[in-house]
């Protein structure tokens, strides 16, 4: 947690309320700073219900928290979630079921994000597509599988102790290289949609340009840490903004404008599915471009940043 006064109160309350034996799970707080409210609102809760502890992350990054929290506990099995989330009653036991009867290393459920305003609406809509996500099926999918990554997760205490820690030399990404990483080492990954929690995502077109481009930043160097994990899929926003720029060059070709005439069909087509209001939906098309160019131009920076130079947070 950063500065979380807005949603802390809702996280805590929610895992006030979890149908999992009380006694059988802790909850660490990790405070990065927070230079708001948040903390009397944790410390409220606490007063109300012990298994809250509190911890301090003066390196402020999420590894960093996450590795503070994953060091202090003691149980055989570990969960990571976001201070903007808000798990549902059953979160955590219908994750221990699933974790029991795959014996999946690690498991979570589906990133089911709202917005607390028009553009928030429209971004929590777009980033629920197959169209703004690609093939992160923990954002739209509810089938239950076996998956590449998960949102948040729990995972089995050994995992660390084979394969490390959470990255901290990473600001971003640094779930998906555990991922990768997990998965490099012979574990497995499941998705179970019944595993439910909601997610306040960011409710500015900036802080979204901001944030997926740092998501396209940091992707590069995972691929460089691990040489493991690289799809085709990850390359299609650099490849998509080379296009863009190359517009530039070949203008005068009417056929070269096919790709992009597709692209914006594909973004009123999913737009169309919505059933939004006539103003959230025109913002929606707004996203997908802002999603995949900004993901395209970190990605591209990105790359010799990875291999000749460090990435500044």
């Amino acid at each position: 947690m950063r500065n979380e006064e807005k949603y802390i109160g809702k996280c805590l309350e929610g895992f006030t309320k979890q149908n999992y034996p009380k006694e059988k799970f802790d909850i660490f707080l990790i405070d990065g700073c927070s230079e708001d409210n948040s903390m009397k609102i944790v410390n409220f809760y606490k007063s109300k219900f012990n298994k809250i502890q509190i911890l301090n992350n003066e390196g402020l990054i999420t590894p960093v928290g996450w590795n503070l929290g994953i060091q202090a506990s003691k149980n055989d099995i570990v969960a990571i979630f976001s201070a903007h989330s808000i798990p549902s009653n059953t979160y955590i036991s219908n994750a221990i079921k699933t974790m029991l009867s795959t014996g999946a290393d690690c498991v979570g459920g589906p990133m089911s994000a709202i917005g607390d305003s028009i553009v928030g609406q429209a971004i929590s809509y777009a980033t629920s597509t197959p169209l703004g996500m690609g093939a992160s099926v923990f954002h739209y999918s509810k089938k239950p599988q076996y998956v590449h990554t998960v949102y948040l997760g729990f995972f089995k205490r050994e995992i660390f102790e084979n394969v490390g820690y959470f990255d901290e030399d990473l600001v971003r990404n640094q779930d998906d290289e555990m991922s990768y990483r997990i998965r490099k080492n012979g574990g497995k990954i499941y998705y179970d949609p019944n595993i439910k929690s909601v997610y306040y995502n960011r409710s500015s077109l900036t802080k979204l340009f901001k944030q997926y481009f740092q998501y396209g930043l940091y992707k590069p160097l995972v691929f460089r840490k691990l040489k493991y994990g690289m799809q085709v899929h990850h390359f299609i926003p650099a490849v998509f903004l080379i296009y863009l720029l190359s517009l530039i060059v070949f203008s005068n070709f009417t056929i070269y404008f096919f790709p992009l005439i597709l692209y914006f069909i594909l973004c009123i087509y999913f737009t169309i599915k919505s059933k939004l209001d006539i103003a959230t939906s025109l913002l929606s098309i707004i996203v997908y471009p802002i999603l995949h160019i900004s993901y395209g131009l970190g990605f591209l920076m990105g790359i010799p940043k990875a291999f000749y130079g460090k990435i500044s947070q």
